[in-house]
């Protein structure tokens, strides 16, 4: 198929339109391959800030003001393994909620959220999605020409997140991914991880692209993901990074 037109670049944390002319999403991260979303409805001067990153909290709380925006709530997709976040730090000095997913083992996570629940900014409503897998507590969050997916699913060819991690389930991201095809193929796919200036793909794209959502067997899934396993190796930061989570205490 033929490469698509890249996305103007997010990377620079430009708002850029949803669906609607007064409904903007931003990427703030400009290195590494963790990303760090903001959606907002500018209107009110409200956002919600989704996967923050420890280390990036002046700067993220300042790209919010100097937007005319304050933040709601702060949202993680899932416990991550690979860094360390910054939501339950910023949630308790913005005096904000901390949303994760109901079975989440994270402490801070003060509203917890399930399968069909929505999270509202002014008139922006994104709908949570379960979507086990990578971890069990993993969401994706549905709405405004958006799927926002955390580790569950990648852009493009970017595949999806590995599950031999804690509370990861092959079995679970396996049936998780046939939701997908529920959904409207011309949402933007906005991860949780992506090369530092990749386009952003569509849901339509990914499906085409992606060689875990090519898999018709479990069978073969698992072989992809085992081979990714090996592939990728031992998570560089998982022994620092997911006790933080964990525990909500920076080491």
């Amino acid at each position: 198929m033929e490469t698509p037109n890249k996305s103007p670049d997010v990377s620079v944390g430009h708002l850029w339109p949803i669906v609607h002319a007064d409904s903007m999403w931003a990427q703030l991260n400009t290195e590494g391959w963790a990303r760090t979303y903001v959606v907002a409805d500018p209107t009110i001067g409200e956002a919600i800030l989704i996967d923050p990153i420890h280390g990036n909290e002046n700067r993220d709380v300042a790209w919010l003001e100097h937007h005319g925006l304050s933040c709601t709530m702060l949202v993680n997709t899932h416990t991550h393994a690979d860094h360390i976040t910054s939501s339950f730090v910023l949630a308790e000095s913005l005096g904000v909620d901390y949303v994760m997913h109901e079975t989440t083992s994270v402490p801070k996570a003060n509203r917890l959220v399930s399968d069909g629940d929505q999270l509202s900014v002014g008139d922006i409503t994104l709908r949570v999605m379960h979507t086990p897998g990578h971890t069990l507590d993993s969401m994706t969050l549905v709405g405004h020409g958006l799927l926002i997916t955390g580790d569950f699913l990648f852009g493009g060819p970017g595949g999806v997140g590995r599950d031999d991690l804690l509370s990861g389930d092959l079995r679970a991201h396996w049936n998780s991914l046939s939701r997908l095809n529920d959904l409207d193929s011309s949402l933007l796919v906005l991860s949780g991880h992506e090369p530092p200036g990749a386009p952003i793909w569509t849901l339509g794209e990914t499906l085409q692209m992606s060689n875990p959502l090519r898999c018709s067997t479990f069978d073969e899934y698992e072989a992809w993901q085992r081979d990714e396993w090996v592939r990728l190796g031992k998570v560089s930061k998982i022994d620092t990074a997911l006790p933080a989570n964990l525990s909500c205490e920076l080491p």
